[in-house]
């Protein structure tokens, strides 16, 4: 078993490391999402992150993801209308903040 471990090679232990810290970004569409969107040149958005900058941050006439209010107005919509997003933020943004 040691000799399985010792031949596990470094540059893949730093490889895994580095994917689990990087693997943290922040939900896209809420606030801290926008705010590094905002700091990041444009030139270096995909086309899918324009698109998700404009309907989460610009287009947004309700409150945004995880915030108080936002919280607010999903436990008043009916959960039949929730979409598997809504549920997801919910849990994560307003039960597990």
């Amino acid at each position: 078993m040691r000799k399985a471990i010792a031949r596990f090679p470094k540059w893949m232990v730093y490889v895994l490391t580095l994917a689990g810290v990087t693997g943290c970004a922040p939900e896209v569409g809420s606030e801290s999402w926008c705010k590094s969107m905002e700091e990041k040149p444009k030139t270096e958005w995909s086309i899918k992150d324009a698109g998700s900058y404009a309907t989460s941050c610009v287009i947004t006439v309700s409150a945004k993801v995880g915030s108080e209010q936002w919280c607010k107005d999903i436990v008043q919509k009916p959960k039949a209308d929730w979409s598997a997003n809504d549920a997801k933020n919910y849990a994560t943004q307003c039960l597990l903040p």
